[in-house]
């Protein structure tokens, strides 16, 4: 999706694709704009606590995943050493 919004008589103009089955917005809709104050050409249609949320995506099940394995190797070499 493509947008565009004004400020301070600049046009500063967006693309975004929005994720996770949120509504994409009609042509010509008005939608609300979040812009970093100090560089407006960091722009989004998503607020930008959400958008960091989204960037996180599958890194907690793939830190769980990374750990189960990284424990079951552990367990396996244990039983695989010669008793002394």
């Amino acid at each position: 999706m493509h947008y565009e919004f004004k400020l301070a008589g600049r046009v500063y103009k967006g693309e975004e694709i929005p994720l996770y089955k949120r509504p994409v917005p009609l042509p010509e809709a008005k939608v609300t704009i979040y812009y970093d104050s100090e560089l407006p050409t960091v722009n989004a249609i998503t607020d930008f606590h959400l958008r960091s949320i989204d960037a996180l995506g599958p890194v907690p099940l793939t830190l769980l995943a990374s750990t189960g394995v990284m424990f079951a190797i552990l367990i396996l070499r244990h039983s695989a050493q010669p008793e002394r």
